[in-house]
């Protein structure tokens, strides 16, 4: 508890509240009021002011029933009286100190250390620091390798000049695009054009063709007959004019030049052949790559039948079940609002002290039935031991007696009168023993009737009130503790010397 006092004037303090604060065991009702009132002001904004306690007792319950009405506006749970504020005990005074400091508003952290040079200049630094770094880090970079391979396509190069495939991009690119879309286009492009360029480079002829001589070596027929398949004259004449010497003898290279492309046709035929052969091994993999893609596709369109299938049977399923969860809500909705209703139809007013308090007693009730049924029990257990040895002790005797009797009743040789009355002796005594075991039997039948019930349920119910009117006394006894008799009597006292005065001063107007 001592804590908890020196936490709650410690946020007191904090808060503004510049007096100093007692303790709750030794606060008086002159020390309480100020401080509720101040404290409601700075909850409610209206200001840090506080009022003076007043001298008149008139006064002070006006006052005090005017603090307790705004404690109870604004949400305490407690109980709070003019009393509570005039006359505190110690655990109400507690428990209002708490609620206060809870409901207080929040103090402002102090920032005059963050305006000082040092921080200043700190945030300086790191504010210029992020911009550096966010600048170096968004600026884009594009990098061109040296040693790339050459495009030596007449399509990817212009006027004989070999370049990189990532120089020829660079020179494709336009300054201004610099957006990945732009580059993903360009990218795309350049692979296209390479990809024509390469796929008819390999449908170029066999380096074997090198070998053929040059077309200024060649005979002067078979140069004309070339200029006239389709070669300009400029070209038949490219040369440093040995061409004219050539002229000369037409028929000299004829019948190798028929030879050599002779072996050309048959190496591209041999060339065709296992472009073939290649072409068929790499085609296996891929026709069996696409009957398993087909086959995949097709259990795969089987699979998704049978799960709409199961989607659909599911649905209906779902559906049934809305239904039945629909008549479930519509039943929990009625229990909700039945217990609502009983909710607002209950008393707010109660106050918690009086629940935790006959908690306690019910938690100490059990503890003392559960003592009284161990008595009883072991009480049952010593008396059914008891009436087991009655028992057998009464059933010996009745035994002994009702043969006895049978003997005497039965008994030729008795005299008449005398044997009457053993037959009706033994009459009776079969009589009594039948209407004992009817009264136990009708005792058993009452206190298992509901009659029987009844009488114990309203004895608990009894028992209850009386605890319950038991723990009122007692809390209104604690109210009017031994402590505040004197100060009730001094206000009353000055109650009625003010009342005199009034009189006094209303007979004395004319």
């Amino acid at each position: 508890m001592d804590e908890a006092d020196n936490l709650i004037a410690q946020t007191l303090v904090q808060s503004g509240w510049t007096k100093d604060v007692c303790r709750p065991a030794a606060m008086t009702g002159e020390d309480l009021v100020p401080l509720v009132a101040w404290a409601l002001g700075r909850i409610s904004g209206s200001g840090d002011s506080s009022e003076a306690f007043p001298k008149g007792v008139a006064q002070r319950h006006r006052l005090a029933a005017a603090l307790a009405e705004q404690i109870k506006s604004h949400g305490y749970a407690g109980e709070c009286g003019y009393n509570h504020l005039l006359y505190p005990t110690e655990y109400d005074t507690r428990q209002l100190l708490l609620w206060l400091v809870q409901k207080l508003p929040k103090v402002d952290r102090d920032d005059a250390d963050d305006e000082s040079p040092e921080m200043h200049l700190r945030k300086s630094l790191t504010h210029a620091l992020g911009r550096w770094m966010e600048a170096t880090a968004s600026q884009r970079k594009a990098y061109i390798a040296d040693k790339q391979p050459f495009a030596t396509d007449p399509k990817l190069l212009s006027q004989h000049k070999q370049l990189s495939f990532l120089e020829l991009n660079s020179s494709l690119r336009t300054p201004g695009e610099l957006s990945s879309h732009s580059l993903m286009q360009e990218a795309s492009l350049v692979s296209e054009d390479v990809a024509t360029a390469f796929k008819k480079l390999s449908m170029a002829p066999p380096a074997t063709a090198a070998a053929l001589p040059p077309m200024d070596t060649w005979p002067a027929p078979l140069v004309n007959s070339g200029s006239r398949r389709g070669h300009s004259p400029a070209d038949a004449r490219h040369g440093d004019g040995r061409g004219s010497q050539h002229g000369q003898a037409p028929g000299m290279f004829a019948p190798r030049c028929v030879t050599d492309q002779q072996s050309l046709c048959d190496e591209s035929a041999r060339r065709l052949e296992g472009l073939a052969a290649e072409w068929a091994a790499h085609r296996q993999p891929l026709d069996d790559a696409i009957a398993a893609r087909s086959a995949a596709r097709t259990e795969y369109e089987a699979d998704c039948r049978e799960l709409q299938a199961t989607i659909a049977l599911y649905r209906a399923e779902m559906a049934a079940l809305g239904e039945i969860s629909l008549g479930t809500l519509e039943q929990k909705k009625a229990q909700r609002q039945a217990i609502e209703r009983k909710y607002a139809a209950a008393p707010k007013a109660v106050n918690r002290s009086v629940y935790t308090t006959r908690i306690m007693d019910i938690i100490k009730q059990v503890h003392k039935q559960k003592a009284e049924i161990a008595k009883i029990l072991q009480d049952i257990r010593s008396v059914q031991k008891q009436i087991n040895v009655s028992s057998e002790k009464l059933k010996r005797s009745e035994a002994i007696a009702e043969e006895r009797l049978y003997h005497a009743a039965s008994d030729a040789g008795a005299r008449g009168e005398k044997r009457a009355q053993y037959v009706e002796c033994y009459r009776l005594f079969a009589t009594i023993r039948e209407l004992f075991d009817e009264l136990i039997r009708w005792v058993t039948r009452a206190v298992e009737s509901s009659h029987g019930r009844r009488c114990i349920t309203e004895g608990g119910k009894r028992e209850n009130q009386t605890r319950d009117l038991s723990n009122w006394i007692a809390q209104l006894s604690a109210r009017l503790s031994v402590a505040h008799c004197d100060q009730i009597e001094a206000d009353l006292r000055q109650v009625r010397t003010e009342n005199a005065a009034l009189v006094a001063r209303l007979q004395a107007q004319p």
